[in-house]
């Protein structure tokens, strides 16, 4: 009864059963599955595709063909493409002289469908038989610095420089290799460079026309601009090169996605709902097209916006559904400025101290990372290491490095991750008697706040750094008015309770309301260490009666709010992506919380989840 017949095919009965029957899966087999699935290209008879399995080596003409199909498919179908490439190859003799460009040619595929490591192996193996022309040299450097740019920055940087530097290669090879270099070294943080390279980037790729190159060069743009805290000029050139990208389709992108770095900066200045809503397409169109790299990188984005927006259980799950494979090359820089920063905070929020001295142990890695960004995202999480065991002292300590770093290079926020940090570094810098510090904080949030007029975000930012720094209620209460309209959740609870704080010096009566909006903010998003320390200012101020709890439902003592609302969906028979689509979230991250409630609850089933769960609801 598992299965019922569908015309000529057998389909199962229910989502459920497929889903279960799925999750059980070997990966391997399931992206074996996944490719088989997809059958033959359209107007491809399946008889056609059994003939190109009776093909032998050096069969140019059936490699040839399955070229043909792989770049037909790539932008639909990349694992389709992926076989049909790896096909080719087989079917290439070693010296053949189309190989390499063969193998530039799959690398891509490859990477994008999650196998990484293999599209690593395939590209560096060519390079080490040597024998290559410096056109063919070319294109496996530039398909190796974009293979690299989501696990290494400094490789991505080298691999693209060494392409560049080839003597004898077509212009629109050097173009190409020039806009990845300066997308590698914006990454990398080496801001003044990437600057310098993106300008010889654009005059060899407008001699040849390459908008593919041009839709790469204009994210670098924005990002100079947003380094600049010119962010007017950011948002414009982000719009730019989303849409140039859009209207040349995936799978000729040299940086995929163009995307992720507007809903990055959407997130940074405040804008959090535009960049929720690019990271959920982003996902989802992805996801349809069989794109496990560019799945994982939207996830990790919008790890960082629920982050922001205090929805610290959603956030913990998306990193933990967009964790680095086993087999991924390299120590997997982007997942170190997001995943890796997101779960330390959500950490600290939470009380959690041992995972959170995990991830002081990855940062202290980073601290020697190649690339400045990786350096300064592990300085910033030691320093918030430290403030959080109580050593004021070891945080600033940790900071000065990368204060007085050089300032062509310097982030543009001196070292912080977001705006929002600027009230962070103050109160540690003021408690660590570093009034110099501080003080450089406040100038520089109120600096980019003059810049940026029409971005309320800043404007906060700077009041509430501003108010600690002076200990002044006026610019705390601003900050706070100001974050009213800004989905920010943590951002505005800590002016809340900043403000609260400095009432309750002298009158304590109106510090409560701030205190209890602050209390409420921290219990909403999960943030129970934020919660133990309000309440005890609520309780100092004379507030003895207990505030509501963290928890939305009494019943479900181990699990997350966000994991009771899944356990409860998949309990009335919806399927994950149903479930995704009730709550505004990926099916990745449903994925996670069904997960944690099935560890946390010892079920091995739905069917068991379901029997628990209408058990508690209706014992209530």
């Amino acid at each position: 009864d598992l299965l019922a017949e569908s015309g000529d095919h057998l389909a199962f009965r229910h989502d459920l059963i497929r889903e279960a029957v799925e999750a059980g899966l070997p990966l391997p087999v399931r992206q074996a599955l996944g490719r088989q699935a997809a059958g033959p290209p359209p107007g491809r008879a399946p008889a056609d595709t059994a003939e190109a399995g009776t093909a032998t080596p050096g069969d140019t003409a059936e490699a040839d063909r399955l070229r043909a199909e792989a770049a037909e498919l790539a932008a639909t179908a990349p694992g389709p493409a992926a076989e049909r490439g790896l096909k080719a190859l087989e079917l290439t003799a070693p010296h053949a002289p189309e190989r390499p460009r063969i193998v530039a040619e799959t690398i891509p595929l490859l990477w994008q469908t999650g196998r990484a490591a293999q599209a690593r192996e395939l590209g560096l193996s060519a390079l080490a038989a040597g024998g290559l022309g410096p056109e063919d040299e070319a294109f496996l450097r530039l398909a190796l610095a974009r293979l690299a740019v989501q696990f290494d920055f400094s490789e991505a940087v080298r691999q693209a420089r060494a392409g560049a530097e080839l003597p004898g290669t077509s212009l629109a090879a050097r173009g190409r290799l020039l806009a990845m270099l300066a997308v590698g070294l914006s990454m990398s943080g080496e801001h003044a460079e990437a600057e310098q390279v993106a300008a010889q980037a654009w005059e060899t790729a407008a001699r040849v026309g390459d908008r593919t190159a041009e839709a790469t060069l204009t994210t670098v743009r924005s990002a100079v601009g947003f380094h600049r805290m010119d962010l007017a000029e950011a948002f414009r050139q982000a719009e730019r090169s989303a849409a140039l990208a859009d209207a040349l389709g995936v799978s000729t992108s040299l940086w995929l996605p163009e995307g992720l770095w507007h809903a990055l900066l959407a997130n940074t200045t405040g804008r959090t709902a535009e960049a929720l809503a690019l990271a959920d397409e982003g996902i989802r169109i992805a996801g349809e097209q069989g794109r496990t790299a560019a799945t994982r990188m939207w996830l990790m984005t919008r790890t960082r916006v629920l982050l922001e927006t205090g929805r610290l259980s959603d956030a913990r799950a998306d990193a933990e559904a967009a964790s680095p494979a086993a087999g991924d090359p390299g120590p997997g820089n982007l997942a170190d400025v997001t995943l890796r920063y997101v779960m330390l905070r959500v950490a600290l929020h939470t009380g959690d101290r041992r995972t959170a001295e995990a991830y002081a142990a990855e940062a202290r890695r980073m601290r020697s990372d190649g690339a400045p960004v990786v350096r300064h995202f592990g300085t910033w999480m030691l320093a918030l290491m430290a403030d959080f065991e109580g050593r004021p002292d070891r945080a600033m300590a940790e900071l000065d490095a990368v204060m007085t770093s050089p300032a062509a290079d310097r982030p543009a926020y001196a070292g912080l991750i977001d705006p929002a940090d600027a009230p962070a570094l103050v109160r540690m810098a003021l408690r660590a008697g570093r009034h110099d510090r501080a003080a450089q904080a406040v100038a520089l949030a109120e600096r980019r706040a003059v810049l940026n007029p029409g971005l309320p975000f800043l404007a906060a930012t700077a009041a509430h750094a501003r108010g600690l720094l002076d200990n002044d209620l006026g610019p705390l209460v601003r900050a706070v008015r100001l974050y009213e309209d800004c989905p920010r959740v943590l951002a505005r609870a800590s002016a809340l309770e900043d403000a609260g704080r400095k009432l309750a010096a002298t009158r304590k009566p109106e510090a409560v309301p701030y205190f209890e909006k602050a209390l409420a903010l921290y219990a909403r998003a999960g943030a129970e260490r934020d919660v133990a320390r309000v309440r005890r200012r609520l309780r100092a101020a004379g507030v003895r009666r207990r505030p509501s709890p963290a928890r939305l439902d009494g019943a479900w003592p181990e699990l997350t709010p966000a994991e009771t609302r899944v356990a409860r969906l998949v309990a009335r028979g919806l399927t994950n992506r149903q479930a995704a689509e009730h709550l505004s979230l990926s099916p990745h991250t449903v994925g996670t919380h069904l997960r944690r409630a099935f560890t946390k609850l010892d079920v091995s089933s739905r069917a068991e989840l379901t029997r628990l769960v209408r058990h508690r609801d209706d014992g209530e």
